[in-house]
């Protein structure tokens, strides 16, 4: 097993009372520097030993330790500065200790790679009666990529399908689960590679079935009416490894699956210059489709990236089943940064409808990252946090009620939350009990 060993602090523990388990993690003192709302509640918070960037990914699987609450799966990269001693690996904590359940080392060993940093959760491949996790690897195999399909109550490896030589780089840059396309009951996925182009794939045994483009996001509901659930996709390349998207893409696609046929183009309305990040928004209108959010850089300003000061954001929510525009809210920046997630955050108010997860960091003076919560169906700012490390909220997942107060929490990722020097990652955990 490699050297990644894990704290983790409570909500309800004084930040004085709650030293590390070892001398390598000092989480007291950044978590001092975590704000939250008075109406958030901070749950858990693991932490990652020195040289590794727990919270690349945060995944959210269904009850495996039988107290019917969720578990959460985190990724993690080796450190640039102790890239030698841990290697990439995925986490499951279970949500009844708060404890590792496995530990899933990547198939490379100990060289410096990207496993885990995308992963999805995809329909029962082995037929135990649990959901399953894909895993992508896409700088594996010399940079061709790979994905796995691991089971989820051990972590063993059920399938593996490679980048094909030697024209194919990066499978596993995009990926998302594509339900039961062939109809022999187990999920099936849609990979892409670092250029675009992708394929739906079965997650049984790794046969193609089908070809699209652009970045997959999630399933939809079925628009065409085939009997099979359609597949939104970003109307590009996958993120890189920086977090930024193509500056020539500004909006999204509904595709048949698995023919990969477009549908439905999710454009803005506004008129904007450039878009700096997005994602699935869950069903904000409640018609069962998934729609999406997108943050974008508004057209005709005089915003100049080498000069500091506030700044705006357009956060823009677009109906994955009419294309219509569903709701704008305006983002301030305090200074020049950048927009780096935006996603699903669940139903943070309790009003029945979905809320939708923007993140961003400054990069003058103290970087700090912020996040903030918006109501989908009208752009309303619902909450506010914020972490003195820029890369406070780079991954977030909704995790279904870790508290039993019958609502989602959100796990929130901080990969790289330095403090002196350091590189040990934290995933935190945050309830939302309060109204805003």
């Amino acid at each position: 097993m490699p050297d990644v060993r894990l704290s983790i602090s409570f909500a309800f523990a004084a930040l004085a009372c709650a030293p590390p388990t070892h001398r390598e993690v000092q989480a007291g003192p950044a978590l001092a520097r975590l704000r939250l709302p008075t109406s958030a509640e901070r749950l858990a918070t693991f932490s990652g030993s020195e040289g590794t960037r727990l919270g690349i990914s945060v995944l959210a699987l269904p009850d495996l330790d039988g107290d019917r609450r969720a578990e959460l799966a985190a990724g993690a990269l080796p450190g640039a500065t102790d890239a030698g001693r841990t290697q990439a690996e995925l986490v499951l904590f279970g949500s009844r200790e708060y404890a590792a359940l496995w530990r899933l080392p990547s198939p490379g060993g100990r060289v410096p790679g990207r496993f885990a940093e995308r992963s999805t959760v995809v329909t029962d491949v082995d037929g135990d009666g649990q959901a399953d996790l894909a895993v992508s690897d896409w700088s594996a195999e010399h940079g061709r990529g790979a994905v796995e399909i691991r089971g989820s109550k051990d972590g063993r490896r059920l399938m593996r399908i490679e980048g094909m030589a030697p024209f194919e780089r990066g499978l596993g840059a995009g990926l998302a689960a594509a339900g039961d396309i062939d109809g022999d009951g187990a999920g099936d996925l849609a990979v892409a590679l670092v250029d675009g182009r992708g394929r739906f794939v079965s997650g049984r045994n790794g046969a193609v079935l089908g070809e699209f483009h652009g970045a997959p996001l999630g399933l939809t509901g079925d628009l065409d009416g085939d009997g099979r659930r359609d597949l939104l996709v970003f109307d590009g390349v996958p993120r890189d490894g920086a977090l930024r998207w193509p500056e020539t893409s500004l909006g999204a696609r509904v595709l048949s699956t698995p023919s990969g046929a477009a549908l439905l183009e999710l454009v803005p309305a506004e008129e904007v210059l450039a878009l700096e990040a997005h994602g699935p928004a869950g069903d904000l209108d409640g018609d069962g489709f998934l729609d999406w959010t997108a943050a974008y850089r508004p057209a005709g300003g005089d915003e100049n990236d080498f000069v500091p000061g506030a700044r705006e954001r357009l956060l823009i929510s677009i109906s994955g089943r009419s294309g219509r525009q569903l709701s704008v809210a305006r983002l301030r920046l305090g200074d020049r940064g950048r927009m780096h997630l935006v996603t699903a955050a669940g139903d943070v108010d309790g009003d029945g409808a979905r809320d939708v997860l923007a993140a961003w960091h400054l990069e003058v003076g103290e970087q700090l990252g912020f996040a903030e919560i918006v109501r989908g169906r009208d752009g309303v700012t619902l909450h506010q946090l914020s972490s003195a490390n820029w890369s406070f909220a780079t991954s977030a997942c909704v995790v279904p009620d870790w508290n039993g107060d019958g609502r989602n929490e959100l796990a929130l990722g901080e990969p790289l939350s330095c403090e002196e020097g350091r590189e040990a990652g934290r995933v935190h955990v945050i309830a939302f009990p309060a109204r805003p």
